[in-house]
């Protein structure tokens, strides 16, 4: 006569076993073959040729770029030799504000730093600021304001861009045309970053917009900063 039951095993496993009746040993049956390690990646890779290079990959999984304009830009800099580099943005850019705005703005700021730095008498360094003025200026007249020859390109519109507007609006679609314009003068491309002129985008604090009850009005986040990121993210 013999008994079923059940044995628990390893982690938490259980498997049937017989008893012989009168005894109190039983059989247990073979345990299962080991699992065999699967290597994750053999897993997700897709059934067909990768079409995307690594980067293009780094990309889409958070991109904060290869820095390779800006080495190029460092590079020419460490060499001694000279660059072309354009500020593009509203009254900021432009000074308003500063006590001098030829002098103590920013953007002169700035061109003192980089020739104090890196002395050259044929550096180009141009203020294109405009006071009141928003992306679709410039994204209209980036040819006639930046050559394509430029080296570095400067970008300042966080204070007049439109706060919270959807990224399918008129004035989003227009700042992301001006990022893509910049991009590929030069022969740049938007995808691989070789070529054109490396590119930083600026944000200026909007104090107009920190006066308020912190519930509809003086919200930190009121401003296009987090928009306009998004947009020189991707």
């Amino acid at each position: 006569m013999v008994a079923a039951g059940t044995l628990k095993h390893g982690l938490g496993t259980r498997y049937p076993f017989l008893l012989a009746a009168g005894g109190s040993g039983g059989v247990l049956p073979p345990l299962p073959p080991p699992v065999v390690p699967v290597d994750p990646q053999a897993l997700l890779a897709p059934p067909w040729p990768t079409v995307l290079t690594a980067e293009e990959v780094a990309r889409a999984e958070g991109y904060y770029g290869t820095g390779r304009r800006l080495r190029h830009l460092a590079a020419k800099l460490l060499g001694g030799r000279p660059i072309k580099a354009y500020t593009l943005g509203g009254s900021v850019t432009l000074g308003n504000g500063a006590s001098d705005m030829r002098r103590t703005a920013y953007a002169p700021r700035f061109f003192q730093l980089l020739n104090a730095s890196f002395p050259h008498s044929d550096h180009v360094l141009t203020n294109r600021g405009v006071g009141a003025s928003a992306s679709s200026l410039f994204t209209a007249c980036l040819n006639r304001m930046v050559p394509a020859d430029a080296d570095l390109v400067v970008i300042e519109f966080s204070a007049n861009e439109p706060p919270r507007a959807p990224y399918a609006s008129d004035p989003r679609r227009s700042y992301e045309q001006l990022l893509r314009k910049v991009l590929t003068l030069g022969g740049g491309s938007t995808f691989s970053g070789g070529g054109g002129p490396a590119v930083i985008v600026l944000h200026h604090f909007s104090w107009q917009l920190s006066v308020g009850d912190g519930a509809a009005e003086g919200l930190f986040y009121a401003s296009s900063e987090a928009e306009l990121g998004m947009s020189a993210s991707y």
